[in-house]
């Protein structure tokens, strides 16, 4: 019986194990307001050591696409994120349009994010967050567009179907027009770790909010979101992989470094 306990305690350490997701001490938050057209938006970021998925969001207000890709450290590194999910051109300039793109085990430093769009965006939020514990072939392994919620009409609710495994992380951001847009209804047994709001203001026309949250290791089937305001709104709703084997932790403890160019 000793023999078999130790033959099966040998098996059980030898079988890989999943890694946890988990988030990075430094998240970057970047804002800018007013007309902004052909800008640039580079800024600076760190990406902690340990990081394996640098997910980088970008919510603009207006008729405008982000170009070229972005890069990471464009002058040493040159690293360039790959798009994850983009929720389309809205209509006019009272619209919203949501980026994401991410960047597998990217060179531990602070440089700057390089990106730019072009239009006539009136605001444009920023956001970039470190995980470890991910997949780290590709961006599609690490990351998985589950849904999105894109209303040029104003409406005050969106729906997500997430789909999504547990013990993956699960994230949510989102920008809508005027007023605050923190998500108040969520799914029975879920939270949302908060990691940035940004509620500008009221004014319908040139006056986003911006909301980004993330539910470790946790896979409702549906998230409902009330915003407290009832305009145009875009989000998307994407999954976190968990790498298959090994773990990988960085520390959890955060800060944000907020840019605000008016």
């Amino acid at each position: 019986m000793r023999q078999f306990l130790l033959a099966l305690v040998a098996l059980l350490l030898a079988l890989p194990a999943l890694a946890s997701v988990t988030r990075g001490a430094t998240t970057t938050n970047a804002s800018l307001t007013g007309t902004v057209s052909n800008a640039d938006g580079n800024f600076s970021h760190t990406v902690d050591s340990g990081t394996t998925l640098t997910l980088l969001t970008v919510c603009l207000e207006g008729l405008e696409i982000v170009n070229p890709t972005p890069v990471w450290d464009s002058a040493t590194a040159n690293e360039t994120f790959t798009l994850v999910h983009d929720n389309g051109l809205q209509a006019d300039n009272g619209d919203v349009r949501c980026y994401a793109y991410g960047l597998v085990s990217p060179t531990a430093k602070t440089a700057q994010i390089d990106l730019d769009w072009n239009g006539s965006a009136l605001q444009v939020c920023i956001h970039a967050v470190n995980y470890a514990g991910t997949e780290t072939s590709s961006v599609a392994a690490a990351t998985n567009f589950l849904s999105e919620d894109v209303n040029a009409t104003p409406s005050g609710s969106m729906v997500h179907a997430s789909a999504g495994t547990a013990g993956n992380a699960l994230v949510m951001f989102g920008c809508a027009i005027g007023g605050d847009m923190d998500p108040a209804t969520q799914s029975a047994g879920t939270t949302f770790n908060e990691i940035f709001d940004g509620a500008t203001g009221t004014d319908t026309t040139s006056d986003a909010s911006y909301w980004y949250g993330d539910l470790g290791n946790q896979a409702p089937s549906a998230i409902t979101v009330d915003w407290a305001g009832n305009d145009e709104n875009s989000s998307i709703f994407i999954e976190i992989v968990a790498a298959s084997g090994g773990s990988s932790t960085i520390p959890v403890i955060m800060h944000h470094r907020n840019v605000n160019n008016d």
